[in-house]
């Protein structure tokens, strides 16, 4: 993402969000998806997320497939967008760019800058499709 891009993403996350946020890959019977919830550390995030998804799919029989817990923090030490916030829906990156962004999350969460970053990178990444399309 270029620097110009990211001056439009002027709200930020909550400092809760960012002292609690957790992100883990939910292996779904639908397929992966992105969970976010908040939690102390990243061991209380696990058992919070394995309890909910549990009650989510009854259908897998109580056994929930989650990979890594991450915190706040490490998404933003993995991520490479300029745009900080941002990070936390990476999925991979090449160099300074990220080219891989977040499609299935799950908010288990009510605060609202989460979801308003969220919103504010899809349209972001529509603005950038409608400007491939129109150079083209």
């Amino acid at each position: 993402m270029t620097k110009e891009s990211d001056d439009h993403f002027v709200m930020k996350v909550s400092a809760h969000c960012k002292a609690t946020l957790h992100r883990a890959m939910w292996q779904s019977a639908d397929g992966p998806i992105t969970v976010y919830v908040h939690a102390d550390d990243c061991e209380a995030a696990r058992k919070l997320l394995l309890s909910i998804l549990g009650c989510l799919a009854p259908d897998q029989g109580g056994t929930v497939e989650l990979g890594k817990v991450y915190s706040y923090a490490e998404l933003l030490s993995m991520g490479v967008s300029a745009c900080e916030d941002l990070r936390i829906f990476e999925v991979e990156s090449t160099g300074e760019a990220a080219i891989e962004w977040i499609d299935r999350p799950l908010f288990l969460s009510t605060d609202q800058t989460l979801i308003a970053q969220w919103v504010m990178l899809l349209m972001h990444r529509v603005q950038l499709v409608a400007f491939a399309i129109g150079s083209g």
